[in-house]
This record gives C-alpha cells, structure tokens and sequence, in this order.
C-alpha cells in the first residue's frame, strides 16, 4: 500500500532537467548525439514510495514486433541500441529524495521488450505466407496483388471482431485505390457497403460505380478545409 505506480503510454522524454518534476522526473541526459537518441518508450512506468514521497526509479516496456535475433542484429544502430540508451542514458534528479544522483544511481531499473517470440528461436511467432499459385506472394505477387492480400487478411478481421464484440469496428481504408484496377475497386467497395462504417480516403473515385458513390457521404478537401458535396463524382475530382 505504500508503493504507487505511475504508467504513461507513448509520451517522449524531455532532455532537459529543469523541465522535469516529481510527478515526470525522468529525462534523457544530453549527448554529441542528443537529437537521435531515444527518447520515447511505448510504456514508462514511474515508481514511487508513498509514504516517504520519494520517486524509487523506472521500469521502460518496448513492443516490439519482429523476432528477438533481428532486435540483436544491428547492434547500436538497432533496437539493442536504443534499450540500452534508455538504460544507460536517463537521468533523475529526484530518485530516492536526491540521493540517487549523489550516489550516481541509473533512475531505470528495467527495460522490458514484449515481443510475441516468446523462446527467441525465431519460431514461435505466428508467421504465415500467403501463397498465388504455389508462391509466396510477396515474393513473386505485383503491387497490386500484394496489396489485395493485405486487404484480405485485414477484411477478414472484421468478422472475428464482430463474432467476438457483435458489432463491427469503424473501417479506416487511407488510399487503397492507387494499386487496384477498377473491376476490384468496385467489388470492394461492393463488399463494404453493407451494415459497416467505412471511411476511404482517395485522390480518384473515377470508374467507381455511380450507384454505390451516390450511396455515400462524399466529402473533399479544399484549401484545407474539409467540405461535404452532394454535387456527385464530378465534384469530387474537379
């Protein structure tokens, strides 16, 4: 009961000491090469003892995605790099009332990758290859073929959302169109227009069937300024 927590999500440390306090304590000690250091963790969790009022250190949480030998790869210039940075170079002028830094002690305790390559044997993450006539599509597949496989397998997502919460989430497609014919624009469009919120944002909704467009709010950018048009296509890509 006399331990608090503190977690922050995705918030970048200051370099400065005099811009940091109690309730934010820690920040990045400046370097040659202070600009390109890290200086954002996915999650900081400040640590601090209640009853004394005092900030006991930090425990940093990267996610990281890949498998753990390629976040050992590249050495400095990698991942590696930037966990240690946080290890070696943060700084505290409020750790343990002040004495922390007398006694030249590192503010973080911890650093903590979450990768789901839990035995760091490259193995155990679910990886998977989506195969076009027996190859590996990302490999052999253009543009626009690699771009269809993607949608699927994120399209496919929505229906296990659904299945899981009973009701689908707000769809965000940013610029699908630019690799896309116009025979699969307009399916895909086709198999979206049913019961789901969708958002696409597109420079060009040419050939994109009448009826399904008209079906849709239609809103084009203009100066800046986000404008809602019920002039049809030919407003759009005036």
């Amino acid at each position: 009961d006399d331990v608090r927590l503190k977690v922050i999500f995705d918030k970048p440390l200051v370099f400065e000491n005099k811009k940091t306090d109690i309730s934010s304590p820690l920040y990045v000690a400046k370097t040659q090469e202070y600009s390109k250091m890290h200086n954002r963790p996915d999650i900081l969790i400040y640590v601090y003892d209640i009853k004394n009022g005092w900030y006991l250190g930090s425990i940093v949480l990267e996610c990281k995605y890949r498998k753990i030998y390629s976040i050992e790869a590249n050495g400095q210039r990698g991942s590696i790099g930037q966990l240690q940075a946080y290890y070696n170079n943060t700084r505290s002028e409020y750790l343990f009332g002040g004495w922390g830094k007398r006694l030249n002690m590192r503010p973080v305790k911890r650093v903590i990758v979450l990768t789901p390559d839990v035995k760091g044997d490259g193995k155990s993450q679910d990886d998977f290859s989506i195969l076009l006539n027996g190859n590996d599509i990302s490999s052999y597949g253009s543009q626009g073929q690699m771009r269809i496989a993607i949608l699927s397998v994120k399209l496919s997502e929505i229906d296990i959302i659904f299945n899981k919460f009973g009701e689908y989430p707000v769809i965000l497609l940013d610029d699908i169109f630019s690799e896309l014919d116009v025979d699969k624009r307009n399916k895909l469009i086709k198999y979206l227009n049913c019961d789901k919120q969708v958002i696409i944002t597109t420079t060009d909704i040419e050939n994109i069937n009448e009826e399904l467009v008209n079906n849709a709010k239609l809103f084009k950018i203009d100066n800046g300024k986000v404008i809602e048009t019920r002039e049809g296509m030919r407003d759009i890509n005036e």
